[in-house]
């Protein structure tokens, strides 16, 4: 694959969204702005797990399917060979 195919991935699973559904709560929240919030505010890792913390962390795990299985996997790889979190 391309080295733009993990960018490209979840640009294409975000779309046009600027919010999402934090699950926990049912209610729409607009999308965490990495440029305005901070990210250890609304997240955290538990190994290869992205976590969230607040409604605005919770929304984009779900929206842009951060957690899918196939990611889990590679982010614990990335772990075991000492890559990961940078």
């Amino acid at each position: 694959m391309p080295s733009t195919w993990p960018s490209y991935a979840c640009n294409f699973h975000k779309g046009p969204n600027l919010a999402g559904r934090d699950p926990r709560t049912r209610r729409i929240v607009r999308l965490f702005h990495p440029r305005r919030q901070s990210w250890a505010r609304h997240f955290r890792w538990n190994g290869p797990l992205l976590i969230g913390r607040t409604a605005v962390g919770r929304a984009p795990i779900a929206t842009l399917g951060i957690n899918l299985s196939h990611r889990l996997e590679l982010r614990q790889t990335l772990i075991d060979e000492g890559l990961f979190p940078p």
